[in-house]
């Protein structure tokens, strides 16, 4: 069986309709052939011609080389049924990211083992996230039109649509061959923290974070956040040492989180004081630029990650 026999392919009940492909500005590249998607799917459009990237493993296997050295001018197009919900944001629902290399699993006591995954993820940090413009085709809301701002860097891209229900993801190279296989994974290295609720942070973080044993935060009650002109958010706290010695202030981690407990905003930051003397603290702030309307509680802890482990007992608070 050869590997378009063995694609998996979602019949969806759209009403396809003739795509005319033409580049934008940014791209070198223009084709006035419309493009007629024979099913719901993921597609990258070139000179080269369109090229399906989404199927089930067997597929995507059996037609990586097809799929490895796509040329740097790309667009995409997405038809999927979950996409004619008008109530769907398109700019939260497709995103274009590069592939992150996982380097290791780091757990709750601080213990490192060897990635059970692919070596090659999807991650959530905004340093792999590629910025995109997607656009509905007007005649036919269940196909949208995803364009890159610039030409594609040569490397490993996840085309993701996440409209309900299960994730859809292209995974794609850009002229991948020719790259520096070792360099592009150093430069593209996080590990994997924590069981329960995994995320990712560039390896070279691990390093910068320094033990925080003995220190509780606490988040200015009852004001603990409020909103500032401009549609922000400032958030207010202090970290105090409850141990017997002097402790590196690390760094700090914050949550934004909706009703059902569901983070949909974490960042981190830094406290002005680099030290706290035992029985101290130290004052912090943090200002959230445009807040998800969702967000109901915010949580402030140490960040769980340890150049020698994670701390399982390092204070948080939730307001």
């Amino acid at each position: 069986m050869d590997g378009a026999a063995k694609r998996s392919v979602r019949v969806a009940a759209l009403s396809v309709a003739a795509f005319s492909v033409s580049a934008c500005s940014t791209l070198g590249w223009q084709s006035d052939k419309p493009f007629v998607p024979e099913a719901a799917g993921l597609y990258a459009l070139s000179h080269e011609g369109p090229q399906r990237l989404d199927g089930d493993h067997d597929w995507q296997v059996d037609t990586w080389e097809d799929r490895e050295s796509l040329p740097p001018d790309l667009q995409f197009v997405v038809a999927e049924k979950a996409l004619q919900n008008g109530n769907v944001d398109l700019d939260q629902a497709v995103t274009l990211r590069k592939l992150a290399w996982v380097r290791s699993r780091i757990d709750s006591r601080g213990r490192i083992s060897p990635s059970r995954e692919g070596r090659w993820h999807e991650t959530e940090l905004l340093s792999f996230e590629v910025p995109v413009k997607v656009q509905r085709m007007s005649s036919n809301p269940g196909i949208v039109r995803v364009n890159p701002s610039a030409s594609l860097d040569p490397g490993l891209y996840a085309l993701t649509i996440q409209a309900g229900g299960e994730a859809i993801i292209g995974r794609f190279g850009v002229q991948w061959p020719s790259v520096d296989k070792n360099r592009y994974a150093a430069d593209h290295c996080v590990d994997r923290y924590s069981e329960s609720k995994p995320f990712y942070r560039p390896c070279a973080a691990q390093v910068r974070v320094r033990p925080a044993d003995g220190l509780q935060v606490y988040l200015v009650h009852p004001d603990a956040s409020s909103k500032t002109s401009g549609g922000k958010m400032l958030i207010e706290g202090v970290i105090a040492n409850t141990s017997k010695d002097r402790r590196i202030v690390p760094t700090l981690q914050g949550e934004l989180k909706s009703a059902d407990g569901k983070v949909v905003k974490r960042w981190e930051f830094n406290v002005t004081e680099d030290a706290v003397n035992p029985g101290e603290f130290r004052k912090f702030q943090t200002i959230v630029d445009n807040p998800p309307n969702n967000a109901v509680s915010v949580d402030v802890h140490v960040t769980p990650v340890r150049t020698h482990g994670l701390n399982d007992d390092s204070g948080s608070e939730t307001q």
